[in-house]
């Protein structure tokens, strides 16, 4: 059934043709509708206070208008569909033969549906990182519209015209073209027959427009031409306007107008915002889990059992495929978070790692009978644990298709390592040492992980469950959003502590008065952490290596020490930005544009990642990280950070869960590593 989960979740964004976007996506600004629908179960409202001045020049007539615009979508049944409710409220005067005339209600009511009948296939196709020009030229192909129908009712009509009034009820039809010329341009074409019971009353127009998403992504700006043809009105109107992405379910828009006639003569303009409800994902795991149980029945035969192989990998290039092999296995999964390769194969290597001078590891590929690799694990031995009496063996990096026969036979070769080197039981996932990943995802897998984690299929868990494997730690991976902290709290408690401990924040505006604090800041750690269950010393090696591996890549003040009157450090923070969805734009590579991806997350980021946070055994449960988040507010305000996320800790590890109490944080994630005894 898993299996089935699985291929039915790699197929959905073609089956579904792809209508929901990460980020909202408006019809606003502008008076055109998008080809494309919300999304089931995405509740979307757009809307704005409108002001509109006309004047007929032949009547000598002049209207001002003011009211509400507004807009209610709603996503369901299919990917393609939508319903929609749209109107105006409005409050107009008007001037005439030396009189004053004035309304306020409804008008311009509509209710109907979209569907999209077509969309290209190009569309659904993976960008290709190796060609800048194949992603950013001009090609025919692009000026293929997707199309969709929109079809509705009048109600509540609008009888303020300059003609007699129009139907009660009244039918509306559209057909909508959208196109992606050149990269961040699109343009939509909205041909519309509105109120065409009688022949008075029929109106026909056509809407273009033109939306040019400007390089930082947040704002886009607009171009759009009306035109209204009738017996009685005809019109001419220009747009202009200009988009801003507030948030992934926030726009906010503004636009301006002119009609082009004197019968009468336009002018108007727009303020609005546009806000979802986005329940999209719980409908995405009742569709998956609908089709298996549909497809379950179907497979009675017990399977045939696959012949798999395993091999320890001897070569560069056996390592390297170690490496990639989660980059198909992952493909297309929103939430992975694919590593550097060329960093990873230097994480394995002996000559590079100075882990290796603590630590064996043996690296494992399996193969199906077409030599396809389909399964990976590492089996780690470290010193340490020996020295501690912890008769273990580590593994890590684990990862395979869903099929148990390939999972027994890797976790197999695990213990094969054991026996061989007289170990009692083997934990894991997890890596050489404290620093590395550790934990299986047991919870959470709606959720982008990040550089410190791993990401998991829900399998994964159910294959080590069959093979009789048992939950040893659990960790927790924790966020919260900024605007949820007390800054005036921390301010306060910052200022009592410092007065009465005589502590400090030292400041460290370069690099090079970081690395001063590095040695001293390990020292801590290894004081603070050392009472953990496994938990392994940093050497000075591993000091060093991390100095030159990540202190430099690291904006300095994101790192901040705390000491107190003697000089001594009792207190530390990492934070770093972060890079997730740089990381997944790069697809395991700096070359070409992989580096550019990353500078640009250094220095443009929403969310940061709490890598590392440490407090002295006496100065805990003192209030003494009020001092960094008092700190950490203002920078991450200045620098636009709206969320914060705590990388994995240990449920035991109470005393660093009470850091956070303050912030009102959300568990997203649950991991845990899994422990199996050694059959001898």
């Amino acid at each position: 059934m898993n299996k089935i989960y699985l291929l039915l979740l790699s197929l959905l964004p073609y089956t579904m043709v792809g209508q929901y976007t990460d980020i909202i996506n408006s019809n606003l600004p502008g008076n055109s509708q998008s080809a494309y629908a919300v999304g089931p179960r995405v509740l979307q409202m757009e809307g704005g206070l409108w002001y509109e001045h006309n004047r007929h020049k032949v009547t000598q007539t002049e209207m001002h208008y003011a009211g509400i615009n507004y807009a209610v979508r709603y996503g369901f049944f299919r990917e393609r569909l939508e319903a929609m409710l749209n109107g105006t409220l409005a409050y107009d005067k008007t001037f005439a033969n030396h009189a004053t005339t004035s309304h306020f209600g409804f008008v311009n009511n509509t209710i109907g549906a979209k569907y999209l009948l077509f969309k290209p296939k190009f569309l659904d196709e993976e960008p290709n990182i190796y060609s800048w020009k194949a992603n950013n030229s001009f090609r025919w192909r692009n000026l293929t519209p997707s199309i969709a129908l929109y079809a509705g009712m009048n109600f509540l009509p609008n009888e303020r015209y300059y003609y007699e009034s129009v139907p009660t009820l009244s039918p509306k039809v559209a057909a909508i073209f959208q196109a992606e010329p050149i990269p961040r341009v699109v343009t939509v074409l909205n041909l519309i027959g509105d109120r065409f019971l009688t022949k008075e009353s029929t109106e026909y127009s056509y809407i273009l427009t033109v939306t040019h998403n400007l390089d930082n992504g947040w704002f886009s700006i607009f171009a759009e031409q009306q035109a209204v043809y009738s017996d009685r009105y005809r019109d001419q109107i220009t747009r202009l306007g200009v988009a801003f992405i507030a948030s992934a379910n926030l726009q906010l828009n503004a636009d301006l107008g002119i009609g082009w006639n004197d019968t009468p003569q336009r002018y108007m303009g727009l303020i609005g915002a546009s806000y979802r409800i986005d329940n999209h994902n719980s409908y995405i795991k009742k569709v998956l889990n609908d089709k298996v149980k549909t497809t379950k029945i179907k497979h009675k035969k017990k399977p045939k059992k696959r012949m798999i192989s395993i091999k320890e990998i001897a070569t560069q290039k056996e390592l390297t495929d170690f490496v990639k092999f989660p980059l198909s296995l992952y493909k297309n999964n929103p939430y992975w978070v694919p590593p550097l390769i060329s960093d990873e194969v230097a994480s394995f290597s002996k000559d590079k790692n100075p882990v290796f001078e603590q630590a064996q590891a043996f690296f494992f590929l399996a193969y199906n009978e077409q030599k396809k690799i389909v399964g990976r694990v590492a089996a780690i031995i470290n010193q340490n644990d020996l020295q501690q009496g912890i008769k273990k063996i580590r593994f890590g990096w684990l990862d395979m298709i869903d099929d148990l026969n390939v999972t027994k036979a890797l976790i197999e070769k695990v213990a094969e390592k054991g026996r061989e080197h007289q170990l009692d039981y083997m934990e894991g996932p997890m890596g050489f040492s404290s620093m590395d990943k550790v934990g299986l995802l047991t919870d959470g897998y709606d959720h982008i992980a990040n550089m410190m984690t791993w990401y998991h299929y829900p399998y994964y868990k159910e294959h080590l469950a069959k093979l009789g494997f048992e939950k040893e730690k659990g960790f927790i991976d924790m966020s919260f959003l900024l605007e949820n902290s007390k800054p005036e709290l921390f301010k306060k408690t910052a200022e009592a502590i410092k007065k009465r401990y005589g502590v400090r924040l030292i400041d460290t505006p370069t690099t090079q008065e970081v690395l001063k604090h590095v040695d001293a800041m390990f020292d801590l750690y290894n004081e603070t952490y050392s009472r953990l269950a496994s938990y392994v010393p940093i050497s000075n090696a591993q000091r060093d290596y991390f100095k030159k591996k990540y202190i430099p890549f690291i904006n300095p003040e994101y790192i901040r020490f705390i000491e107190d009157k003697e000089g001594k450090l009792i207190s530390f923070a990492i934070v770093m930005p972060s890079f997730s969805k740089a990381l997944q734009k790069a697809k395991g590579k700096l070359f070409p544009f992989g580096f550019w991806h990353l500078l640009k997350a250094k220095k443009h980021h929403d969310t940061v990642e709490f890598y590392l946070i440490g407090v002295a055994p006496e100065y805990q449960s003192k209030g003494i990280p009020a001092l960094l988040f008092d700190y950490y507010y203002n920078v991450f305000k200045r620098n636009g950070v709206t969320k914060c996320v705590i990388t994995p800790e240990l449920e035991e590890n109470l005393a660093i869960q009470q850091l956070w109490k303050n912030f009102d944080p959300i568990i997203f994630a649950r991991r845990a590593t899994f422990r199996l005894t050694i059959d001898k």
